[in-house]
């Protein structure tokens, strides 16, 4: 595999930063009229956030008008890339959402999002790479849909007190469910001022985040997964970033990348792994065909678990031809969605074009993913997560830009395909990469950009389908330790 390949491996994780970063954004500012905040990455300044709010009439409805900027920059796999996002919200005088605008741009790619929420659905318009795409989000039931669950918990005096709620992820254009709970009070210095600060403890399917509020519920810090915080500055320290003239030194893919003290010789050809894992937080697997685990006896209070991955070749003759795939069967896995634009026609030409007159599933399946290892190109400083059309029209990105383009090719042709998300070793490290599974008569692993068909079991799988499940792979990165037991 040459170098350029090697720079694709790990860099989902940037993508996840994003949703994070905007929850964090958004996070404590229910009656304060105007924030900044730094965002850290460790000990580095790598952004800042400004948020301000205002009261406003619209429609002849008098609302809460919030608006938000996040400017990050940081250095992935060795590359500077800087992302902006901008959320304006309209809310009710609940605070509850009424109105949603997003847009998130880095390394001149954009995705936008308009939501307009309902009684019983979200109205999404989702844009990317000059296509439009609609999806209808159902509330769930009973859904206490909310901006942010520390404007209720203001001034709340007794720990153990709990809010269950629920969010629209904006970049994953799905609503999820959330839990936050008053855990103390304690005294927090911020900018040389100490406050009696609330500590709330949020978590959502991302991960955990503990942040101290005031009790206006202004945020003052928050701590992230990742080590990322947010500390409240004045708007001169929160402009205060890093130079754009040189990549920033801390590098979050390498930074986060689970270390072995067991090298892997030839990763790239291992077909037995066997591996324990521990974190701080429950650990997400998938057990399947090729991998099994089981819980082991933690120490120093992690979660701990031994899994073993085995590797197969591909064997075709098993596979079912195109035609007898059941369609209604794996419906959810054919059917097009904002980022995998499988009835784009412009995809629907390609996908045809590449499998020709192959009827058998899995080798469609391998000459699509050649295709998109042939003629795409590492490019790891775009900050944004993108779909299949804008990844095609300029063929470069990184691993999820890979499996996003492959999932949207492979259901162009019905064969059902979803997204995988977990960790590949390589360069002495286990680092957080995505890749896809498709159907043809089993689930098959398939990764786009590795320069052959066989998924070697360094390959760990925590999260598997849509983009909503791959972005909560987020919540054990940069605490996850990894112990190689045994490999051939």
């Amino acid at each position: 595999m040459t170098n350029g390949r090697l720079t694709a491996l790990g860099s989902l994780l940037y993508r996840k930063g994003a949703p994070l970063v905007v929850l964090l954004a958004a996070c404590g500012h229910a009656f304060a009229q105007e924030s900044w905040l730094g965002v850290y990455f460790g000990e580095a300044k790598i952004g800042y956030s400004h948020v301000k709010i205002s009261s406003v009439t619209r429609g002849g409805r008098r609302l809460y008008k919030v608006y938000s900027v996040t400017v990050t920059r940081m250095a992935l796999l060795g590359q500077p890339v800087e992302q902006r996002m901008v959320m304006t919200q309209w809310l009710d005088r609940r605070w509850a959402p009424r109105l949603v605008d997003f847009s998130m741009d880095s390394g001149g790619h954009r995705t936008e999002l308009r939501a307009i929420f309902t009684q019983k659905y979200v109205k999404c318009r989702f844009s990317s790479g000059g296509t439009t795409t609609q999806k209808l989000i159902p509330i769930p039931k009973g859904a206490n849909l909310i901006l942010d669950p520390s404007m209720m918990l203001a001034r709340a005096v007794k720990p153990g007190k709990k809010l269950r709620f629920h969010y629209l992820n904006t970049v994953s254009v799905a609503i999820e469910p959330g839990v936050a709970e008053v855990l103390r009070r304690e005294a927090v210095t911020v900018g040389g001022v100490t406050y009696n600060a609330l500590v709330v403890k949020t978590t959502m399917p991302m991960g955990t985040i503990i942040h101290w509020q005031d009790d206006r519920g202004e945020l003052l810090r928050a701590e992230a997964m990742m080590g990322i915080t947010m500390v409240k500055e004045t708007r001169e320290q929160a402009l205060s970033l890093p130079d754009t003239k040189y990549a920033p030194p801390a590098d979050i893919a390498a930074a986060i990348a689970v270390k072995s003290d067991t090298p892997i010789e030839e990763p790239r050809k291992v077909r037995m792994l066997k591996l324990r894992m521990a974190s701080p937080e429950e650990i997400p697997l998938v057990a399947d065909g090729r991998q099994s685990f089981a819980p082991v006896q933690s120490q120093n209070g992690l979660k701990a678990v031994e899994l073993t991955i085995s590797a197969r070749d591909l064997d075709a003759q098993k596979a079912l031809k195109l035609q007898a795939i059941p369609r209604r069967e794996f419906k959810d896995y054919l059917a097009p969605g904002p980022y995998i634009q499988s009835r784009d026609p412009r995809i629907v030409r390609l996908a045809r074009e590449v499998v020709g007159s192959e009827d058998n599933a899995l080798l469609a399946a391998v000459r699509l993913r050649d295709w998109v290892y042939s003629n795409m190109k590492v490019q790891s400083n775009i900050g944004v997560l993108r779909s299949a059309v804008d990844v095609l029209n300029h063929r470069a990105g990184v691993c999820r830009d890979y499996a996003i383009l492959y999932a949207a090719l492979a259901r162009a042709v019905g064969i059902p395909t979803r997204l995988a998300a977990g960790l590949l070793y390589v360069n002495g490290a286990f680092y957080y990469h995505a890749w896809a599974e498709s159907y043809v008569g089993w689930w098959v692993d398939v990764d786009p950009t590795l320069p052959t068909a066989f998924v070697d079991a360094t390959h760990v799988k925590l999260v598997r389908g849509d983009v909503s499940s791959i972005v909560s792979a987020s919540r054990v990165m940069g605490n996850l330790k990894a112990e190689v037991l045994e490999y051939k």
